[in-house]
């Protein structure tokens, strides 16, 4: 338990440093931000739930089977807004529900509620990396100014760090059974956050 305490003890601040920016500049926050600001919020207690769950010794995979359904639909409905193309906003939408059926039929048909869904959550980072890849081509092409500056840069970023590094994870953890790969899914996961933090403070800069 020690080995997942340690990692978790510098995992969970760093979902709190985003929580923090966000809720400090919340009045000045778009709609956008403020859907990512309560993914970070509802991911928190997820986390916290999770890590009280596998404390006591009971298995808590069953929490992450109902927090996957609503990280995809939020970062869709986000990564939704930001497209100019109509038929591309359809298909992510769209890909919502279809989403949702295929991780309930992964649970029901595949693993089991008890166990990790890595084929829904591999489907997700799929999917995040394809979203996130073509939202940051397009903001290099229709951006004047420094994309450092833009804070859409820094979520698309982060989501496509997020995404390629869960989809290691889920990849090599059934073929390596290891605290060390896990050490280093939290380790990325971490380095995201702090790049969700970064687009929240030039979210609020811009908007002063």
């Amino acid at each position: 338990m020690i080995k997942v305490l340690i990692p978790y003890s510098l995992y969970l601040p760093s979902i709190l440093l985003p929580i923090s920016v966000g809720a400090f500049g919340y009045r000045r926050l778009k709609t956008d931000m403020k859907l990512i600001l309560s993914l970070f919020v509802i991911t928190l207690i997820v986390e916290s739930i999770s890590l009280v769950v596998a404390y006591e010794g009971h298995n808590n995979n069953w929490i992450h089977h109902i927090y996957l359904p609503i990280e995809y639909s939020l970062i869709a409905v986000v990564f939704c807004m930001w497209q100019s193309g109509a038929v591309l906003k359809k298909i992510i939408i769209y890909s919502v529900p279809i989403f949702i059926l295929a991780n309930i039929g992964s649970i029901i048909f595949l693993k089991g509620i008890s166990q990790m869904n890595n084929l829904a959550n591999s489907l997700s980072c799929i999917l995040y990396v394809c979203i996130a890849s073509y939202t940051l081509f397009n903001l290099q092409v229709d951006d004047s100014g420094l994309m450092s500056g833009n804070y859409r840069f820094w979520v698309c970023s982060a989501l496509l760090l997020y995404a390629a590094g869960s989809l290691s994870f889920y990849a090599f953890t059934e073929i390596i059974v290891s605290y060390m790969v896990y050490y280093v899914h939290l380790a990325v996961n971490i380095i995201a956050n702090y790049l969700y933090m970064v687009g929240f403070l030039c979210h609020i800069r811009r908007r002063i």
